[in-house]
């Protein structure tokens, strides 16, 4: 099994990074409609802070990655429920 290295800034989050944060998560928020203290802010607030922390600092590819690795979580969970479902009708 290969195993994906999560590279991790040592360096600490200053003000604009986290307005950069901020700034793309209510920009997510806003466009899917979620409440913002839930499960699910709190599970794209962590997608966004660590893909901030790996690298990525462009807006725009913030807003795109967080929404794939999120609909691809969807997807996963919506299969798993499926597979449940389907064993115990």
């Amino acid at each position: 099994m290969i195993q994906a290295r999560i590279k991790h800034s040592p360096e600490p989050l200053y003000s604009h990074d986290l307005a950069v944060c901020q700034k793309v998560f209510d920009e997510i928020q806003s466009s899917a409609g979620f409440v913002k203290k839930s499960e699910e802010a709190d599970r794209i607030a962590t997608i966004l802070m660590e893909l901030y922390r790996q690298g990525v600092h462009d807006p725009d590819h913030l807003k795109t990655m967080v929404r794939r690795r999120e609909g691809s979580s969807k997807t996963a969970r919506s299969k798993r429920l499926e597979h449940i479902v389907q064993r115990h009708p």
